[in-house]
């Protein structure tokens, strides 16, 4: 076990990403899915389920977007953090101006700019979390979780008038805490955000990065969350007593999440076990569904496995993006496409299965073992190349981690050779290979960034390419060439 003093949560770039994204995630539940904002609204005069569905397509789009973009989307700087702000906030204000005063308009209005702020929050927060690597985003994620459900639940104790104002300013409050974050850590921002590759450009296309984002694991992703999205639409809005069962499953998720922070933070848990419980408690909910005749428990329950599943699916995008860094906003966003597509796509499902399903108990029953199935489907999934384990999932060729670090060190020490490098360039050439950035560089050797820029003109003199891009790619190609060689 750690020493108190040396834990990881005790990070102040963790505390405040924990506080700042947990605000983020707050206002999404207290905005959208919490009679807060629009609990005034004339009943019938609007689906809630409607303008939900409509927010995450909205997001969804947002997401899509940034996967197609043919360079990184700049999600860290400061118009961009104000845009996610104003965005949420403005939205917020349309649902309780539609609350008073009820208009189309203004729900249109709510639905479309609440979905692009939800869109590109998620996005930059999402970016800060990946630059901290596993470890950092083990910790993040579920602290993130247990601060929403903190901040949602101070929230429902207060009177109405000052909660709503609470909930709309909850937005400005991520932004700012956003940019204080990056200002603390500013030294240690992923490659994709230093100086020099703001300015390089980056041709690949979308189709070539989902060759770096394993397709199982979208696909996965994907399943896990539309069960979700059909249980939240088929069961709990419909259900007369949703206020109830959101406030529990939102209580649930937070309980969750704390267990597994203490677990990451404290007993070094491996990553796996988020997915393996979460696997087992969203099958189970669906399963017991039928028996139990309890809505309230199965959903708790799905809830609970759900926000299992969600952690661990941060903490692979994390992995990925360590991987694969100067493409890191699309490997981002293409989980979030995932993700808010299954959802999404879960939801319109269980909002047009809510006639048949409630008509007959049968049809209820069917419905949930038909959802348990695709939630098994998802492990087999899983389990279809010999792996039991989660992070089998990035393996993109059968060969194993010795082979590609020692292919790496043979390839980086040749290139040396043959171009004359010295000792520190080809610790940087190396370093560079690892996805490293130059502000990460200079910190970890104690050196100037400046003093790591002229270093890196010099390999690019001596081995004739142009950008640190076209460098890594050229180490790249002879590093696949030593491992094809050896497997």
């Amino acid at each position: 076990m750690k020493r108190i003093g040396a834990l990881p949560l005790l990070n102040s770039r963790y505390v405040l990403t924990m506080i700042g994204f947990g605000l983020y995630w707050s206002w999404v539940d207290c905005a959208l899915f919490m009679p807060i904002l629009y609990e005034p609204i004339a009943q019938g005069a609007v689906q809630l389920s409607v303008l939900h569905l409509t927010v995450m397509a909205v997001a969804v789009a947002v997401s899509a977007l940034a996967s197609l973009a043919k360079k990184n989307v700049p999600l860290l700087s400061k118009r961009t953090i104000v845009l996610f702000s104003l965005l949420c906030f403005f939205g917020s204000g349309c649902i309780v101006l539609a609350s008073v005063h009820y208009s189309e308009f203004a729900i249109a209005m709510a639905a479309l700019t609440c979905g692009l702020g939800m869109g590109i929050g998620a996005l930059s927060w999402g970016y800060l979390i990946s630059s901290y690597r596993v470890e950092g985003a083990s910790i993040c994620i579920p602290g993130t979780f247990v601060a929403a459900v903190l901040f949602g639940f101070v929230v429902t104790l207060m009177i109405p008038a000052a909660a709503r104002m609470i909930v709309v300013l909850l937005p400005i409050a991520s932004g700012l805490l956003l940019v204080l974050t990056l200002r603390i850590g500013k030294s240690e921002r992923i490659a994709a955000f230093d100086a020099e590759d703001e300015k390089a450009e980056n041709d690949s296309e979308s189709v070539a990065i989902l060759g770096e984002v394993p397709l199982r694991f979208l696909v996965i992703l994907f399943l896990f969350c539309a069960a979700f999205g059909i249980m939240q639409y088929l069961l709990v809005l419909p259900h007369d007593g949703a206020d109830s069962i959101v406030g529990s499953n939102i209580a649930v998720r937070g309980l969750i999440s704390l267990v597994v922070l203490v677990g990451f933070g404290i007993f070094s848990w491996k990553p796996d076990i988020s997915y393996r419980i979460g696997l087992l408690l969203i099958t189970a909910g669906f399963l017991a569904a039928p028996f139990t005749k309890s809505i309230s428990f199965s959903s708790v329950v799905v809830m609970a496995g759900y926000t299992c599943f969600d952690m661990m699916g941060w903490i692979v995008v994390a992995a990925l993006v360590a991987r694969h860094c100067m493409d890191a906003t699309r490997i981002i966003a293409i989980a979030r496409v995932a993700a808010l597509g299954g959802v999404l796509v879960g939801g319109v499902v269980g909002s047009l299965l809510v006639p048949w399903a409630w008509s007959d108990d049968a049809n209820m029953a069917i419905t949930m073992t038909a959802v348990a199935y695709l939630l098994v489907a998802a492990a087999v999934l899983l389990l279809y190349g010999g792996s039991s384990s989660v992070w089998g999932l990035m393996k993109k060729e059968s060969v194993t981690i010795d082979v590609v670090q020692q292919a790496t060190d043979e390839s980086v020490r040749s290139l040396a050779a043959r171009y004359r490098l010295t000792p520190r360039e080809t610790e940087l050439l190396g370093l560079f290979v690892s996805g490293r950035s130059i502000p990460w560089i200079a910190t970890k050797l104690g050196v100037s960034e400046g003093t790591i820029r002229s270093h890196t003109r010099h390999i690019y003199e001596k081995t004739n390419v142009h950008s640190r891009q076209e460098l890594i790619d050229f180490a790249q190609k002879e590093i696949r060439e030593r491992v094809d060689r050896e497997s």
